[in-house]
């Protein structure tokens, strides 16, 4: 067997001095190699794979966010729309009382109503109700920052005090002169002689007219586009270009 020489690393150094060997053992180069693979080893790949877990968790923590938010929306307009479906069949009870008073019967109709309502919108149909919505009541609060008040100018209330029995609506209805159908422009309230007639909302009287027809009639303009008109009254308290504001009385009953 031939003698193994153990290896060793020349050391020359500058200047003439005196050459050295060093030594190395084999096993010792081993051990080096062998703690330097651990220390790479040990230093990745726990890295990257606490790395994905961090991610994958706020990952997860943002899509639970957006969830909750998305939640946080939802669930009061379903408990609108609960409510307002609640509202419009407490109102439909109260038309056909009154309609039954009346000897009106629009079963047909009714029932059109009754199966629109009833039927659950698609999930992309309520999601662009509610951006409709939203579109709108933006719009309007823009518009009330702008014009304090503006709302006064909206026709929104009765013209009559306290709930007064309904008769001919805004519709198709059966004249009481002629026994035809035709259609009526506007509603009909009834109440006592003498009752105060109000303004749905401020705005200029445009005119105010006696004919044989409508009676005692007062037009009034408002703003966004909107007039209204009140006929067969007893008596008038206004007159041509006066302001009035929403809820003053303007007349009474005829």
């Amino acid at each position: 067997m031939k003698n193994r020489r153990p290896r060793g690393i020349l050391l020359v150094p500058s200047g003439g001095a005196k050459v050295r060997t060093v030594r190395i053992s084999r096993i010792l180069v081993v051990a080096a190699c062998i703690v330097v693979a651990a220390g790479f080893a040990g230093y990745f790949i726990p890295f990257n794979g606490l790395t994905v877990d961090v991610v994958k968790q706020n990952q997860e923590h943002n899509l639970e966010e957006q969830n909750k938010k998305l939640r946080d929306i939802i669930r009061p307009l379903y408990r609108l729309r609960a409510m307002l479906s609640s509202e419009l069949e407490s109102l439909d009870r109260k038309r056909l009382s009154l309609q039954g008073d009346f000897g009106k019967k629009e079963d047909s109709r009714r029932r059109a109503r009754t199966r629109t309502r009833q039927t659950e919108p698609a999930p992309d149909e309520f999601v662009a109700r509610v951006n409709a919505s939203d579109e709108l009541f933006r719009g309007a609060i823009a518009t009330a920052v702008r014009r304090p008040g503006c709302f006064d100018s909206i026709p929104l209330i009765r013209p009559v005090e306290g709930n007064p029995v309904m008769g001919a609506r805004f519709d198709v209805e059966k004249d009481p002169f002629t026994g035809t159908m035709k259609r009526h422009y506007g509603d009909d309230f009834i109440g006592a002689r003498g009752a105060p007639v109000l303004a749905t909302a401020s705005g200029t009287v445009a005119r105010v007219e006696d004919s044989k027809v409508w009676g005692k009639r007062i037009i009034i303009n408002h703003a966004f586009g909107y007039s209204t008109v009140y006929a067969h009254l007893g008596t008038v308290d206004a007159f041509t270009g006066k302001k009035v504001k929403k809820g003053a009385c303007i007349g009474t009953m005829g």
